[in-house]
């Protein structure tokens, strides 16, 4: 699980711009930087003059097109965008789920962070700098570690505009997904992985999970989620899944087998568990900052979610039947055997004695 994609700085950020379409993105970018900083953020539209923002520091998250960006940034930075285009330096990539961000201090001494993707879908997956001053990436590779970057490089400042120094590109396959959704999910996958009819399936899995969180809980959900299932450039047992804290997630598979009838694991609980990330990122310094949901994680897949999905689906949730007993309330109890003191037991306890929507109006 990557920590908050949007704070990419220890400064504080005095002013965040949204472009249309991420201002929920936005004002999740604003609940973490008060939480790291302590201070309030202020939150404006693109539409805004560098100038009445006087020294502060600018954070920006939108597309190519922001009037923000062009106006002042544009001219002076070696980028350049033309629909499903990013040309950095002599070098470009055709993409049409970019993201990228830069942090660069301009000669009047603003400092400025901006996240540019093609659009508010493509824009929650933009990742971390990584230590570099710009990073490119698509959203489909996945956001968790440097190398699924495209590009990744520095900036230096030279005869009055930025130059793109110490450029590395990494190169992947070309992931050309098949793409299935309904109301809330959105299914990105491969088809050496999964027929038009397992993806159905699939999807249906999915949709049960996220209307778990809503029904039970009462939990306000990311209006869509997107599900990437995509098979592994490297060798490796079985599956891995991850997610960010907005609204996405990434399934790698070594091979259809490992992913229809895994040897250990089970894509039941397993999104279920990323699910439980993205409904809740806690607020909490025994963590970085939205990566820390594990307690929360355990407790709302093992307690709410399986079982839910076991009323509903039962064993035709997934291609092979699933042991709710293995992965529901008893393994729960099983692991926590001894660690009644935790946050994870406390939710179980409340659970039983009040409801599961008072957890979800204490979430709300």
């Amino acid at each position: 699980m990557i920590g908050c994609i949007l704070v990419l700085s220890v400064l504080v950020s005095d002013v965040l711009l949204y472009s249309d379409g991420f201002y929920g993105q936005a004002e999740y970018g604003k609940m973490m930087l008060k939480h790291k900083a302590g201070e309030e953020v202020l939150l404006l539209p693109d539409t805004a003059r560098a100038e009445t923002l006087e020294d502060k520091y600018i954070y920006l998250v939108g597309t190519p097109k922001s009037p923000f960006y062009i106006d002042n940034y544009q001219d002076i930075l070696p980028l350049r965008f033309s629909r499903d285009t990013v040309f950095i330096a002599d070098s470009m990539l055709v993409a049409s789920d970019f993201g990228l961000c830069c942090r660069f201090e301009c000669p009047d001494g603003k400092t400025v962070e901006l996240l540019l993707a093609r659009n508010p879908e493509a824009g929650s997956g933009i990742p971390n700098l990584f230590g570099h001053d710009f990073a490119l990436s698509r959203k489909r590779d996945g956001i968790m570690y440097e190398q699924e970057l495209t590009c990744c490089g520095d900036l230096k400042w030279v005869d009055g505009r930025f130059e793109a120094t110490e450029v590395k590109w990494y190169s992947h396959p070309a992931r050309n997904l098949e793409v299935l959704s309904d109301k809330h999910v959105k299914l990105y996958y491969e088809k050496e992985l999964l027929t038009p009819t397992e993806a159905e399936k699939l999807l249906r899995l999915t949709r049960v999970e996220y209307n778990g969180f809503t029904e039970q809980y009462g939990i306000c959900m990311p209006e869509t989620v997107f599900i990437y299932v995509y098979q592994a450039e490297t060798p490796h047992q079985g599956f891995s899944t991850y997610s960010n804290p907005i609204n996405t997630i990434w399934m790698r598979v070594s091979n259809r087998q490992q992913l229809l009838h895994p040897e250990k694991g089970n894509p039941i609980c397993t999104f279920a568990h990323e699910f439980a990330r993205i409904s809740l990122q806690p607020f909490a310094d025994a963590y970085p900052p939205a990566k820390g949901a594990d307690d929360w994680s355990h407790y709302a897949p093992f307690v709410g979610i399986i079982p839910y999905v076991d009323s509903i689906l039962g064993d035709s949730a997934w291609f092979t039947p699933c042991d709710y007993q293995s992965y529901g309330i008893p393994l729960f109890e099983k692991l926590y055997k001894g660690g009644e003191d935790t946050y994870a037991w406390l939710l179980y306890e409340i659970d039983q004695k009040f409801g599961k929507r008072l957890i979800g109006d204490a979430i709300r």
